[in-house]
């Protein structure tokens, strides 16, 4: 919707003074008590938050969610190719404020903050902020028996004043002095006459969207650790990473209160934060109080964190977990504490990679919504949580970053700069598969069929006789997130890492063509796979041992997942990995490496593989470090909380529990039960939530019981046995 869809009389406003970066919005409005109704439709730019009378309307936080906004400058971003300019969208929210007002006058209250659009750090991608904080909104009333009126809305009419937050950022904190906000302003016997006029600010043009999506909130809150006190300041640890923050309290005026959040600490027990550029952006919050012993919390921030340290004048009530509230409808467990482990660590992560839905990369050092790192785990965030309308909302910023001439998709969405390789843009092909495979939904891939052929057009022109190339902006890589040093990421070709992206999105497109009833186009997806297929294995395939690069860093896994691999591919591959016992390589080579050993009957390496404790080279290791999330490297540096290795805990649900579609089913209507029994792993069970209800299986031994709901077609298929499944619970002696 355009802006007068919307916002009949309102305006766009703005503070008089455009150093303030969190002002206070003021007004009255009147309320009769004939007043049967009474909704607000309201936005601001970056972030807000709604009072009335004092009291917060909504537990939302963070709003509005994040997205592409509007146009703005980055024409100083080197090799910056043109994306789309046209169709952003800005999200509005809607709130009933009945439960909130009073008979008489009522003060309605807006605080404002940065978020991303007025973000001026000097983040890692160096994108342009789109302008200064402005608000916006409009309420509306009916009476008893009566029409729908406009009652209030915003104008340069409307009142405006300094908060107490004197910096916010989404990566360097926030810094509060209490003393410099009369909280009396909130409550509608305070004059609020003298404060100054607002400004009228200019109207972005954007489609506006209703949120009606999940929004981010307090999720849970966790009591901290002292972990030792250094006399000024003391180190706590909430006993697993999180984003979110702390809630502290003094009681004392005056006071100088500081936190600073890391992943880390040192063998001191002090605040550690090289690997996540710490000193650089300090995830800090500061506080000057005001004696009343309110709670110290920030607005506009979040920080990723498992440790945290305080000045021991202020006593931390309690961290405070935030996210983009997401139900978890999936579990797992067995006799395998690593494999245990690796479930727990995969819910934890993604749900803390979650702001705004968009699936983050890490809640630190970049906050930004990769298209590679999104991709690779959507299977995976299907399976763990109630995903379908958070994966929706990101396919919109998806197809709002899309280059409306090239049909390229920027390696961020909401498009916020940032490298990677063709294997990021497939994110507009893999996320919509994914969903209409899980959900069933076919509108899914009919909204965004344009989108997805445009970017296969994209990729066409990045190809010379059927092999992809780098594309034309950006730090151009393969895979990402080697176990060894930086000068040594070359050796895997990142055009051979590109070129089986290629294929393997004109395998997907062939499927979405067929089921949309475009032939002609699954035929030329089918050619075109075929032929990019044959000059890989020509140009890239040892005739000595049927290797890949030698195998290198996965080389192999890449080419047996896309079929150009032969039996002696895969059992060098075998060979191989029996012998190094973990993980050699990048992020998508691991989750193709898992699925082509489960797939190709060797359970019992992958399973191997999973459940290694390899020093800097697999998952145990992670666990024997007290890791609570998955590490961007299996080394340890950098991030400690991003989702990328994550990826093969889909294997647990689809290959060690066995519950998997068949080939022409979508949203699990044709089930087969297929577990890949391991010989050391002897109980497990677990379940997946699908559209007709919950999947579970459980393995004790020989014995496995199944359960399935009702309006499924199922079967079981392991070792030999093939029987039936009914509606209910099913158990099958092997």
């Amino acid at each position: 919707m355009v802006f007068s869809q919307v916002f009949k009389n309102a305006k766009y406003i703005s503070p008089s003074d455009s150093t303030c970066t969190a002002p206070y919005f003021l007004s009255d409005l009147e309320v009769a008590d004939n007043i049967s109704k009474c909704e607000i439709s309201i936005i601001g730019y970056g972030l807000f938050e709604l009072y009335i009378n004092g009291k917060k309307v909504s537990d939302d936080i963070f709003a509005p969610a994040t997205s592409d906004y509007h146009k703005r400058d980055n024409s100083h971003i080197a090799g910056l190719i043109y994306y789309n300019e046209e169709t952003k969208r800005s999200y509005y929210l809607k709130y009933d404020l009945m439960p909130y007002l009073k008979k008489g006058k009522n003060r309605v209250a807006v605080l404002v903050g940065k978020g991303w659009y007025c973000i001026d750090c000097n983040h890692d991608e160096k994108c342009q902020p789109y302008g200064d904080e402005k608000l916006c909104f409009e309420i509306t009333m009916k009476k008893k028996g009566g029409k729908e009126f406009i009652a209030s809305y915003t104008d340069k009419n409307m009142k405006w004043t300094k908060s107490h937050i004197l910096e916010n950022d989404l990566f360097y904190g926030e810094k509060q002095d209490l003393n410099v906000f009369d909280t009396s302003l909130l409550l509608p016997d305070s004059d609020i006459s003298k404060l100054e006029n607002s400004v009228e600010a200019f109207v972005p043009e954007t489609n506006y969207s209703l949120q009606d999506f999940p929004s981010d909130k307090v999720i849970r809150t966790i009591k901290p650790k002292l972990v030792k006190n250094f006399g000024d300041y003391a180190v706590y640890d909430n006993g697993e990473n999180i984003t979110g923050y702390v809630r502290v309290k003094c009681d004392k005026k005056g006071e100088y209160v500081k936190l600073i959040h890391a992943e880390e600490i040192d063998e001191n027990c002090e605040i550690y934060g090289d690997n996540i550029h710490l000193w650089k952006k300090k995830q800090c919050d500061e506080y000057t109080t005001d004696g009343s012993g309110r709670i110290l919390v920030p607005h506009f921030t979040y920080h990723g964190f498992r440790y945290f340290s305080c000045t021991t004048n202020a006593e931390p009530i309690e961290t405070v977990v935030v996210h983009t509230d997401l139900k978890v409808d999936s579990y797992f467990h067995s006799d395998n504490e690593t494999l245990n482990w690796m479930y727990d660590a995969a819910v934890r992560t993604f749900l803390d990679n979650v702001h705004g839905c968009i699936p983050f990369d890490c809640p630190t050092r970049e906050k930004l919504g990769y298209t590679g790192d999104g991709q690779l785990i959507c299977e995976l965030g299907t399976h763990l949580v109630e995903s379908k309308e958070f994966y929706l909302k990101w396919l919109d910023d998806i197809a709002d970053s899309q280059d409306m001439y090239t049909g390229h998709v920027p390696h961020t969405a909401p498009y916020q700069g940032g490298g990677g390789g063709l294997g990021w843009g497939t994110a507009i092909v893999e996320v919509p598969y994914q969903l209409w495979k899980y959900y069933g939904d076919k509108s899914v891939i009919e909204k965004y069929f344009h989108n997805m052929t445009r970017w296969m057009a994209y990729m066409d022109s990045r190809c010379e006789c059927g092999f992809a190339t780098n594309e034309e902006t950006g730090w151009c890589l393969g895979d990402w997130g080697f176990p060894y040093e930086e000068e040594n990421y070359q050796l895997l070709c990142p055009n051979y890492v590109n070129t089986y992206f290629y294929v393997k999105n004109y395998q997907r497109m062939e499927e979405i063509a067929t089921a949309l009833g475009h032939p002609k186009y699954a035929k030329m997806c089918r050619e075109k796979a075929e032929f990019s297929k044959k000059a890989m294995r020509a140009a890239y395939m040892s005739p000595m041992n049927n290797c890949f690069y030698n195998d290198f860093s996965g080389g192999n896994s890449f080419a047996i997942d896309i079929g150009i691999g032969t039996q002696k591919t895969l059992d060098e591959t075998v060979k191989k990995y029996s012998e190094y016992g973990g993980f050699d390589c990048g992020i998508f080579a691991a989750d193709a490496l898992i699925r082509v050993l489960f797939e190709n009957g060797k359970a019992d390496l992958a399973y191997k593989l999973l459940t290694s404790h390899k020093e800097k080279a697999s998952y145990g290791y992670m666990k024997d470090c007290g890791a609570t999330t998955f590490w961007e490297y299996m080394t340890g540096m950098a991030s400690h909380n991003h989702p990328m290795f994550s990826a093969p805990v889909s294997s647990f649900f689809k290959y060690l529990l066995g519950i998997r579609q068949t080939k022409e089913s979508y949203g699990y209507t044709d089930v087969v039960i297929s577990p890949c029994l391991v010989d050391e792993l002897q109980n497990l069970e677990g379940y997946i939530t699908v559209p007709k209800g919950r999947i579970s299986v459980k393995i004790s031994g020989k014995k496995i019981t199944v359960t399935i709901p009702k309006g499924i077609k199922a079967a079981f298929d392991a070792c030999g046995v093939k029987k039936k499944l009914s509606a209910g619970e099913n158990v099958i002696e092997l």
